[in-house]
């Protein structure tokens, strides 16, 4: 369920007939209010569903996210919904037929409209610390095992006997340090 307008009790009737997760909580659906609670209410209230979350600050703000991390806890699922403007400094840049400009915390449409990010997968997983307080193996979680287990991969997202040899390795500030695919060395930092 996701960029709906969708009520609580229309979202809980999707979760029955087997929807299994919420796209970008909080971004372009019906937020939380005290008497109709939306998709928002439906997916925290629910004990099932899991919800993806851009944790970058600005798609969510921290203590949004602190609180969506309290609720959903293990059902939190990092993702950076970054466009191919990640890595870019900031400016304007033509992706497509569509103009962007980029700062340094987010990318935008010529009016103002947030139009994805350029969140990397490691900054989110730094930001979910800094937001909620977690710790490190817990940040890890929702960016690995939660969407694997989203996704309805096993031999993704876990290190076990039969399943892909795919790791990053981090440094001491949770940076990037060394990513292996398949068992192979893919990237390393100089």
């Amino acid at each position: 369920v996701g960029h709906s307008n969708a009520t609580s009790e229309q979202v809980n009737a999707a979760f029955e007939l087997g929807a299994r997760s919420v796209t970008h909580l909080f971004n372009a659906m019906s937020p939380l209010h005290h008497r109709r609670p939306g998709v928002v209410g439906a997916v925290l209230a629910h004990r099932v569903a899991l919800a993806t979350l851009i944790c970058d600050g600005v798609h969510v703000v921290p203590s949004v996210v602190a609180l969506a991390h309290q609720l959903l806890g293990a059902r939190l699922v990092l993702i950076s919904d970054a466009v191919g403007a990640l890595g870019l400094l900031p400016g304007t840049v033509k992706l497509g037929d569509v103009e962007l400009t980029i700062t340094e915390r987010d990318v935008q449409l010529a009016d103002g409209t947030l139009a994805g990010s350029n969140l990397s997968m490691d900054q989110a997983v730094r930001n979910l610390m800094l937001f909620t307080g977690c710790n490190l193996p817990i940040a890890i979680h929702a960016a690995t095992t939660a969407p694997a287990s989203l996704l309805g991969h096993p031999q993704i997202g876990a290190i076990a006997v039969g399943a892909r040899a795919n790791f990053v390795e981090l440094d001491h500030a949770s940076n990037v340090i060394a990513t292996w695919i398949s068992g192979s060395e893919a990237f390393r930092s100089v």
